[in-house]
C-alpha cells in the first residue's frame, strides 16, 4: 500500500497529458523543490531545460546555491516555470511536483484507493 506505487501509476498519464497538451497539467516545482547540479557545478532547475535556464555555477558563488536560486536571474527562471513556460515530461520532476501540489492530493488518494482497495477486492486466489 505504497504511495510510491500510487505515484508511479499516475506519472505516465501526466507525462502524456503534458506532452499532448503542451502545457503543465500540474504546477511544476523545478527550481523550487528540486534542482539539478551537474558535476561541473552548473545548477539548473530541471534536466530538460536548455542552457538559457541555467541558474549559474556554484563555484562562482562559493558553493552557496541560495545565491543563485534567489538572484534576479534565478527568480526570473522560477517565475517562468511557474507561469507554465515549459511543459515537463521528466518523471522525477513530476513526482516531486505531485507531492507538493495539495490540489493533486484527491487524485493521488483516488488512485491509491483504486489500486489498493478496489484492486484488492478483484483478486481471487
Amino acid at each position: 500500500m505504497s504511495i510510491k506505487e500510487t505515484l508511479e501509476a499516475l506519472i505516465p498519464r501526466i507525462v502524456l497529458n503534458n506532452d499532448r497538451l503542451k502545457t503543465q497539467t500540474i504546477p511544476c516545482q523545478a527550481g523550487r523543490k528540486l534542482v539539478v547540479l551537474y558535476e561541473n557545478g552548473d545548477l539548473f532547475p530541471c534536466e530538460l531545460l536548455s542552457s538559457d535556464h541555467k541558474f549559474g555555477n556554484v563555484r562562482d558563488v562559493d558553493y552557496d546555491m541560495s545565491r543563485l536560486l534567489f538572484s534576479e536571474k534565478g527568480t526570473t527562471i522560477k517565475d517562468g516555470i511557474k507561469a507554465k513556460q515549459c511543459h515537463c515530461t521528466w518523471e522525477n520532476a513530476i513526482n516531486i511536483s505531485l507531492l507538493f501540489d495539495v490540489r493533486s492530493y484527491p487524485r493521488i488518494l483516488w488512485t491509491w484507493f483504486k489500486l489498493f482497495i478496489i484492486g484488492r477486492r478483484k483478486k481471487t486466489y
